[in-house]
């Protein structure tokens, strides 16, 4: 698997998230999976992934500006400029950071 081919997948998984008003993207259950192992494929190639922290997506927590009804205060978020994934755990928002600065995902346009 090409660094190419990693950035179309993460094309295609990106394009399924929703997002509210003022609220981190929300991937799909399985789209949270696919993102997992195209992050083990990638050490399984011998990607670095600490290395690949520095670059446009980083790791970050969200906190919610309002009172959020039915959810978190905060949560871990990828972030690259305004657009934010929302995702389970900080350590899958850091390797998916990693991974998305690696094969040079480009901000999604809305």
């Amino acid at each position: 698997m090409q660094r190419h081919d990693v950035s179309s997948l993460v094309r295609e998984l990106v394009g399924t998230t929703e997002a509210g008003d003022e609220l981190p993207a929300t991937p799909e259950p399985v789209a949270l999976r696919l993102f997992e192992r195209l992050v083990e494929q990638a050490r399984r190639l011998g990607v670095a992934m600490d290395a690949q922290l520095r670059g446009p997506w980083r790791a970050t927590i969200f906190r919610a500006p309002f009172a959020v009804a039915f959810g978190p205060e905060a949560w871990p978020v990828v972030q690259c400029g305004t657009f934010m994934l929302a995702v389970p755990t900080e350590r899958m928002a850091r390797d998916l950071a990693a991974l998305l600065n690696w094969c040079d995902y480009a901000v999604p346009v809305p």
